[in-house]
């Protein structure tokens, strides 16, 4: 796969969740069905990469004192559902928030949640 393309799947990444944590025994969860809305239908937040220059930098100082290196950068922003995202109701009459996350700075996202 090409860099481009690469940078491309990694930039619009889709994060998706329902008012049901999961999903029951033989049942796929609500984000992975057809009940899901397009992707062009979806609301989506931009966040900005981190400086990997100033990273790498970050780790070697930290080798050099005997520290492990990072693995992931915290970006925080405010995000709830509240504020950000789609809401839509599937077919049974469940609420589905969906929202996509854009990082084209980013080879990768780790995503936390204060609360859930």
């Amino acid at each position: 796969m090409s860099s481009q393309l690469f940078s491309s799947a990694v930039a619009v990444s889709l994060l998706v969740c329902s008012t049901t944590a999961w999903a029951g025994p033989g049942t796929s969860p609500v984000s992975l069905t057809d009940a899901a809305l397009p992707l062009d239908a979806v609301a989506s937040v931009e966040v900005d990469g981190p400086n990997y220059d100033a990273l790498w930098q970050d780790d070697l100082d930290r080798d050099r004192l005997g520290q492990a290196w990072q693995f992931a950068v915290p970006n925080t922003v405010s995000v709830t559902p509240f504020t950000h995202g789609t809401w839509s109701f599937t077919a049974d009459g469940r609420l589905l928030w969906q929202l996509r996350v854009i990082a084209t700075e980013s080879l990768h996202l780790n995503l936390g949640f204060e609360s859930w």
